[in-house]
Parts: C-alpha cells; sequence; structure tokens
C-alpha cells in the first residue's frame, strides 16, 4: 500500500530526522531563491546588462546550499539508520526470545543489518529532492507568473502530469520492491542456516546441495532487484519525456511571440531558463523513486518490530554478565533464541504484578499467601523466600491449551528445590518465567534474591576461542580449578580450541562448562540459581561432581531451583514440586 511521498513512519520512529528534515527544508528553500536568482541574471547580461556580480554570487550561494545539503542529508541518514537500529535492538529484548522465534531470528537480522542500510539513499539521495521539489516548483512558477502569465499557465497545467504519471509507476515500483526485499530476507536467513549447519551438511554429503539452493535464491534475489530497478529507469524515462515536452511548448511559445512582437527578449529569455526548473525537481524525485520504495519495505518491518506489544517480564532484569567480570561474554549461559540471562540488583525485590485478571489470591501481599498455607506448598521455615510464584499461567500464542499451570511455588536462600513432571509439563516454561524470559497470562512471580543466573538446558558459549575465555580475567591455575569443580581439569585445559558457540566439545561438556563458570560467578555473589536439567548428558562420576556443587552452592546461601529427571539430583533436592501437565491439572 503506498503511503504517500514521505512515509510517516520514517518519523514517527526515527526522531532525529525531523531536525535533519527541517534543516533540509531550509536549505531546499535557499536553493530554490538561488536558482531564481542565477536565472534572473543571466537574462540581464543577455539583455546587456551589467548583473555578472549576482551571477557569480547566486552561483557560489546555490553551490554552497547544495554542499550544505549533501552534508546534512548523509548525516541525518547516518544517525537515523544508528537511532532505528538501537531501538529496534531494544525492542527485541522487551519482547523476548519467544517473540523473536515467532518474528524469524534471520530476518530480524536481515531488518537489523543490511536492511536499515537501504534508508541512507532515501535519506541522501531521494529526501533532498522531494525538499526540492516542494520548495523550487512554486517559487518558479510564481517568477514566471509575475514575467510572463502565458508561460506560467502552461507549465501549471503540464506540472501534474508528472506525479500522476510518477504515482501510476511508483504503485508498480513499491510491489516489486516489497517482493526484492523479501526475496533479500530469504535469501540471508537461508545462507545462515546454512552456515550454522555446514559441519553436518558435510557429514551427511548435503552440502553440495545447499550450494545449488543458495544458487537459485541468489538468481531469485537478483532478479527481483533488476525488476525494481527496470521500472524505475523506464518511469525515468517516461517522465523525462513529459518535462521535455513541456519545457519544449514553453520555450516554442516564447520563442513565437517573441518573433511576433508580442514578448521582449528579456522576459523569454527568463521565462525559458525557468522552465526546465519546474520539472527538474520532480525528475529527479522520479529518478530516485525506487529508493524511496526500498525504504518503505523496510520500515514496514522495523514498524512491526517497535510497535509490537512488549512481553509482561520482569520489570528490571539485567544481563547475567553483571554477576560476571566486565570482560565476561554477555550471553555465555544462554540459548541462541534467549537474551543475557536475567540479573535482579539487590536494592528492589522484582515484582512482576501480570494482568489485573488474574486470581485475586496471586495479589495478596506475600506473608500473607504464606500465613494461608496450611498445606506447605511453599516449603517449611518462616523467613522470605527468594523466589516466590502463586497461579502462574503460561499460554503460548495461537496454543489453545497452556504451555504451564503452577499453582505455588518457594524457593529460600540455602534450599535446593527440584521440579519434576513429564516432559511438556511446563519445567523448562517455568524457569523461562522466572527468569524473565517468558511472559505469563496471569500469576505472580517475586525474586527477593540478590541475582539471577539462568542456565538453560543446551547452552552455548558465544565469542569464546579457548576455554580460558569462559573465565575472563581468570590465570591459567585459577581456570583449571574452575574446571576441576565440575570434573573437566582432566578432559579440558585452559587452551583448548573451542568452535563456534563453543563447538568442539560435547553436550555435557559445553553444559559443565557453562555450569562452572556460573558457580563461579554465584560463589561471589550469592544468588538465586536457575538450571534446566543440569546433570543432562553426564556420567555417574561427573553427575555426582555437579550435585556437589549445587550442593555447595545452596550451602554458601544461594535459592537453587533445579529441573530434574535423574533419581540422584531429584534425592540430593531438599524438597521436590511436581510440574503436573496442564491438560491433566484442569
Amino acid at each position: 500500500m503506498s503511503r504517500g511521498p514521505l512515509d510517516p513512519r520514517l518519523l514517527r520512529h526515527a526522531r532525529t530526522s525531523r531536525t535533519g528534515i527541517g534543516v533540509l527544508a531550509l536549505l531546499g528553500a535557499g536553493q530554490a531563491a538561488a536558482t531564481v536568482a542565477v536565472a534572473v541574471a543571466l537574462a540581464r547580461i543577455v539583455t546587456g546588462h551589467d548583473a555578472l556580480a549576482p551571477l557569480a554570487a547566486a552561483f557560489v550561494l546555490r553551490a554552497a546550499l547544495t554542499w550544505a545539503e549533501q552534508v546534512v542529508a548523509q548525516r541525518t541518514a547516518a544517525a537515523v539508520t544508528d537511532e532505528l537500529r538501537r531501538s529496534a535492538l531494544a525492542a527485541a529484548l522487551r519482547h523476548g526470545p519467544a517473540w523473536v522465534a515467532r518474528f524469524g531470528g534471520n530476518r530480524l537480522t536481515a531488518v537489523l543489518g543490511g536492511g536499515l542500510e537501504s534508508l541512507r539513499p532515501w535519506f541522501s539521495g531521494y529526501l533532498p529532492a522531494l525538499v526540492l521539489g516542494v520548495a523550487l516548483p512554486p517559487l518558479v512558477i510564481v517568477a514566471m507568473a509575475v514575467t510572463d502569465p502565458a508561460s506560467a499557465l502552461i507549465a501549471l497545467v503540464t506540472l501534474p502530469l508528472i506525479p500522476v504519471l510518477g504515482a501510476l509507476i511508483g504503485w508498480a515500483t513499491r510491489e516489486r520492491a516489497e517482493r526484492a526485499w523479501q526475496a533479500d530476507a530469504r535469501l540471508a536467513g537461508h545462507f545462515l542456516d546454512v552456515v550454522r549447519g555446514l559441519a553436518t551438511l558435510r557429514v551427511y554429503g548435503r552440502a553440495e546441495r545447499q550450494t545449488t539452493v543458495v544458487r537459485e535464491m541468489t538468481d531469485r534475489h537478483r532478479t527481483a532487484t533488476l525488476r525494481v530497478l527496470r521500472v524505475a529507469f523506464l518511469s525515468s524515462t517516461a517522465l523525462d519525456l513529459v518535462a521535455t515536452l513541456s519545457v519544449g511548448l514553453i520555450a516554442v511559445e516564447a520563442g513565437l511571440r517573441v518573433a511576433a512582437g508580442d514578448l521582449a527578449l528579456g522576459p523569454a529569455l527568463l521565462v525559458i531558463l525557468l522552465a526546465p526548473e519546474v520539472y527538474r525537481p520532480l525528475r529527479e524525485m522520479a529518478a530516485r523513486y525506487h529508493a524511496s520504495a526500498d525504504a518503505s519495505a523496510v520500515i514496514a518491518d522495523v514498524d512491526e518490530i517497535l510497535v509490537a506489544p512488549a512481553a509482561a517480564l520482569l520489570p528490571h532484569a539485567a544481563p547475567a554478565a553483571a554477576l560476571l567480570p566486565k570482560t565476561a561474554p554477555a550471553a555465555a549461559l544462554l540459548p541462541k533464541t534467549a537474551p543475557a540471562a536475567a540479573l535482579l540488583p539487590k536494592t528492589a525485590p522484582a515484582t512482576a504484578l501480570l494482568p489485573k485478571t488474574a486470581p485475586a489470591a496471586a495479589l495478596l501481599p506475600i506473608d500473607a499467601v504464606l500465613a494461608a498455607d496450611r498445606e506447605g506448598r511453599f516449603g517449611a521455615g518462616g523467613e522470605r523466600p527468594a523466589v516466590f510464584a502463586a497461579r502462574l499461567r503460561v499460554r503460548h500464542p495461537g496454543a489453545a491449551v497452556d504451555a504451564l499451570v503452577l499453582d505455588a511455588l518457594a524457593v529460600r536462600e540455602g534450599e535446593l528445590v527440584a521440579l519434576r513432571g513429564p516432559s511438556g509439563a511446563g519445567k523448562t516454561t517455568a524457569l523461562r518465567v522466572l527468569a524473565g524470559l517468558q511472559p505469563a497470562v496471569t500469576g505472580r512471580v517475586e525474586l527477593c534474591g540478590p541475582g539471577l543466573l539462568y542456565l538453560p538446558q543446551r547452552p552455548i558459549l558465544p565469542h569464546v576461542r579457548t576455554v580460558s575465555d569462559v573465565f575472563p580475567g581468570l590465570a591459567p591455575d585459577a581456570v583449571r580449578d574452575a574446571l576441576r569443580t565440575v570434573g573437566l581439569d582432566a578432559e579440558l585445559d585452559p587452551t583448548t580450541v573451542l568452535g563456534e558457540h563453543g563447538a568442539g566439545v560435547s553436550a555435557g561438556q559445553r553444559q559443565r562448562l557453562a555450569l562452572a563458570a556460573l558457580l563461579r560467578a554465584a560463589g561471589r555473589t550469592p544468588a538465586v540459581l536457575l538450571l534446566d536439567e543440569p546433570t543432562a548428558h553426564l556420567d555417574a562420576e561427573a553427575e555426582r561432581l555437579v550435585i556437589a556443587r549445587l550442593r555447595a552452592a545452596a550451602g554458601q546461601g544461594c535459592a537453587v531451583l533445579v529441573v530434574a529427571h535423574r533419581p540422584g539430583l531429584l534425592a540430593a533436592a531438599d524438597r521436590v514440586v511436581d510440574v503436573v501437565p496442564p491438560a491433566a491439572g484442569r
């Protein structure tokens, strides 16, 4: 759908563009005045008047204004691109990984990368032409009307043909630009998937097939791009033809009247010099219209990112790196689709009072809920729990049944609590809600501990090349001590090379490596630890070591909540909370 020559979404989402557009408007008005001054001075020189100095001054002024316009346009383009990229990235983090999965991680990468770069030609080329197109034609027509009303009337009659024809051609250009952008996003996403799975493709002998697929998608993208350019060039040719015929009509009409003695040479020459300037800005707009179409196609995705409703997550979650050294990778313990693990500050417990439709009991003060707990669902002890949840209900968008129904949960400092239940009961979902990575439909969550660290079931280790990079700032001996706590000292060395996202080691080793980093952080600052099946993929000896470290962390004041299936971890827990599948629990 066409939104006119200036897409309002660009102004709505990019506040820095408003100042730039205002400055460009002033520069465009100055250029228009300088253009008329050049024509007037040149006409006076030809008719024998001394106007060389005004002509030179007008030329210099127009050149200076044109240069300033390009500088302002380029700087505005850079500022707007940076602002939109930051805003879109922040919005994606607010929406959470569930929204990112629905939107498409590869599509998001394409928008934040090359997609936003397509806004630069809009600001540096199309926008200056648009501003000049608004300022110059009216001023020139007024000057022509003062000089020769008949020529001004011809310009007024023929001028609307250009925007009308441009709009007709522009609709076709916009549709093709949207298809080209979609092809570009698909190509970028598919190529990223191929690169991520290249090792697996080579193992199964399918790499050559994917090479062919990428080549075919590249050809389709090239074809879509050439279609946009073809229409843009044809539109430029058609509009040039209309403008040339219109200027020729004005020139011929003025020349005939000069020959008949009805019009003096000076006014006729001025009209002929001004006539091309009436149509020039619109011709330049038409030549750059494909930049506008490309920008509108991209800003549609940016608009979807920025206006999507934010998930009801814990309100002041912060990167997990806050518990780690400043040089630590921000998302060392998280899955690919998740932002950095949530850390809650010491000064204020995070209270997420979810929608007002939640059951009234879920919104009672925590002390009142604990006092009314006659069945011991929140465990023994009167102290305030570090983790408290009541009446949680989670449903994924588009799902017919709930993903989690959890009536009561509390974990106190120094306690190890295990969540037990069949696959699909919502145990992982419960951890994600507590970590601030998943919204809940109703219920209440309070985290009163000094901080929170979350270890997913399949952690990755981004931006690390060796094992020592997982423990930044530690000497090799200290790294070996950290590895020893999870039984990796005999298997890995600080200099062991890791591949992308921690590739090159087994799933169990990667999980223990991430656990070692988490336990080291928790050892410095006792925190709430959320761990999703930390003993999965481990042999009996490694499982024993990990359980011992979790018990030690609880002994140091951490509140530890784990998802567990294996008997050893369930037996080591102080309490076991059964999570019933939602369909069976209703």
